[in-house]
């Protein structure tokens, strides 16, 4: 028998789709990101400028988009100032999925 454990999808206007390892923004305008395609720090602090930019980006959305990125990795790719590599697909099967 396997169990599997439900983990977060809703982060304010973001949600995370593990299926496909996507976090897309719920509201208009629609927005995706691809979590595949962030694979270190630098990436993750790129994303938040990126995305701080937009005219439609609410200080609050802002802040579930770095709500999300903390609950898939937490400090470990970037803790003690040290970029470590990003797996989302490892990540998420710690976090229960697949």
């Amino acid at each position: 028998m396997r169990f599997t454990i439900a983990i977060q999808t809703d982060f304010g206007t973001w949600q995370l789709h593990p299926d496909d390892r996507t976090l897309r923004h719920k509201s208009y305008p629609p927005y995706e990101i691809d979590l595949d395609l962030i694979r270190s720090a630098a990436q993750v602090l790129d994303w938040i400028f990126q995305i701080e930019e937009k005219c439609w980006v609410t200080d609050a959305e802002l802040a579930g988009f770095i709500r999300a990125i903390s609950y898939l990795f937490g400090r470990d790719f970037c803790g003690s100032g040290q970029d470590k590599p990003i797996d989302i697909k490892g990540r998420l099967r710690e976090l229960g999925y697949g």
